[in-house]
């Protein structure tokens, strides 16, 4: 069973609050379960933080090291692209285009940055969007924060990208669709943002429409939904008590002096000189 959010495909037509409390309800346990994936990964309160345990134990970062590995692992060439299907003097053009956005585009940064969220939260997201001078450009969307939802297709396709985030203690909840781009507030009333208008100047709107007839969003979702490290972490804790009671024992024994009383040995042996030693006390 492919463990993801699925929806009515026409679900965010005459879209409302009851409806974005629906997407909030179903929204909220997947980003709770990532973000808790991510602090076993991180280990960190805050950025100045250094590295801890998490219950008490020896700190053995080992979710870092198995995601450090394998993001070395896959990530370390960036994808090529290559055009088929098409006349040769489409592919050409092609071909040309792709190379014009990959100019403008950090392709092995962004790469990276997917490998590293899909490692760790099991889902990554790509966004899509142009620019004032009309370029395509491509970048990561936090996984900790945003989710994507799917229609009932075979196989699923996505419908929308749900983003949830805080602004100034203030919730704020972006949907996108094929359609469109809005921002909600606590109150699920829009909430004004800056964006580029139709005209093609940066202003403050209430919707943005879109026009790629597609949802501007690229999903990379584990269908199990389940972090690389994750089938190890009962092992981790294990392992981290484990050494928390060895660094404990040596800590508080390497000082301790054995202290024999109430007992006199009898000698049954004689000695070299033949007489019966004395008895030790």
């Amino acid at each position: 069973m492919i463990h993801i959010i699925q929806l009515d495909r026409d679900f965010f037509e005459d879209f409302n609050r009851q409806k974005m409390q629906t997407v909030i309800d179903l929204v909220k346990p997947v980003l709770a379960y990532r973000n808790e994936m991510y602090e076993r990964y991180r280990r960190k309160s805050k950025a100045t933080d250094t590295m801890r345990s998490l219950k008490g134990s020896v700190a053995i970062a080992s979710e870092s090291y198995i995601v450090n590995m394998a993001r070395g692992y896959l990530a370390g060439k960036a994808p090529t692209y290559t055009v088929a299907g098409a006349e040769d003097e489409q592919s050409d053009e092609y071909q040309a285009e792709i190379d014009r956005i990959r100019r403008y585009n950090d392709d092995p940064a962004t790469f990276a940055e997917l490998v590293h969220d899909y490692l760790i939260t099991a889902a990554a997201y790509l966004y899509a969007t142009e620019n004032q001078d009309n370029e395509i450009e491509y970048m990561r969307i936090d996984s900790r924060h945003a989710a994507c939802i799917f229609d009932y297709g075979t196989p699923p396709y996505p419908i929308a990208l749900v983003k949830v985030w805080e602004d100034n203690k203030e919730k704020r909840t972006e949907i996108i669709t094929e359609k469109w781009r809005r921002i909600y507030g606590d109150d699920g009333e829009l909430v004004p943002f800056v964006d580029f208008g139709e005209d093609g100047t940066e202003q403050e709107i209430l919707e943005k429409p879109l026009h790629w007839d597609d949802v501007p969003v690229c999903a990379f979702e584990n269908p199990d939904n389940i972090a690389i490290f994750e089938p190890v972490i009962e092992l981790i804790d294990m392992y981290e008590n484990l050494m928390k009671n060895v660094r404990n024992m040596t800590q508080y024994n390497d000082m301790a002096m054995l202290m024999i009383t109430g007992y006199t040995p009898k000698w049954n042996l004689q000695d070299r000189s033949g007489t019966e030693p004395r008895q030790g006390r």
